[in-house]
């Protein structure tokens, strides 16, 4: 059975703010495209859809792109608790996020560089088959959090998500977002 999508094709994603030319077809079901800010994606056929217009205000860095699944956050950690490489942690503070997420903070702003990196952090989280997704989004006017629901609320892949009552980052700092287990 052939993809609907073509390598070399314009695509742009259902549920992140983002679009770019797919560069790899994978099996199962994954392609990875090179986003117009220069960042590369791996996500779920079912995730994208045919783009034909380019945006109008292309950025790609000079520098090697950074693949995003191989990104972890750096920085140092909120509490004892926390580890960098903790598969099932991501962190959308600003100064976590990896370097090529940060560049597309400074030309598309913070809130849809956030949630780009959670979509891949999500994408990689259920290529890994983990339960569940720890997304540390801070106290701040609650923006993030709520356009975090919004984006992951009707997804195939979550179950459900919920406010963390762990204590371990602070009180409604923190969601849990339980992933569905595909066969």
């Amino acid at each position: 059975m052939s993809h609907p999508i073509k390598l070399g094709q314009r695509v742009r994603s259902l549920h992140a703010e983002w679009a770019g030319q797919v560069t790899q077809l994978h099996r199962g079901g994954l392609l990875t495209v090179l986003t117009d800010h220069g960042i590369e994606v791996t996500v779920p056929l079912h995730e994208v859809v045919a783009d034909a217009a380019p945006l109008a205000h292309r950025h790609i860095p000079s520098q090697s792109k950074e693949r995003i699944q191989e990104s972890k956050p750096t920085g140092k950690a909120p509490s004892s608790t926390y580890s960098a490489t903790t598969p099932d942690l991501v962190d959308l503070h600003l100064s976590e996020l990896p370097t090529a997420y940060q560049a597309l903070a400074d030309s598309v702003g913070a809130l849809p560089a956030q949630l780009a990196y959670l979509e891949a952090q999500l994408t990689r989280a259920c290529a890994a088959k983990l339960p569940k997704l720890t997304v540390l989004h801070g106290t701040g006017s609650g923006m993030l959090r709520t356009q975090i629901i919004a984006k992951l609320r009707n997804r195939p892949e979550v179950l459900s998500i919920e406010p963390d009552v762990s204590g371990r980052f602070g009180l409604g700092s923190a969601v849990v977002i339980r992933l569905r287990q595909q066969a």
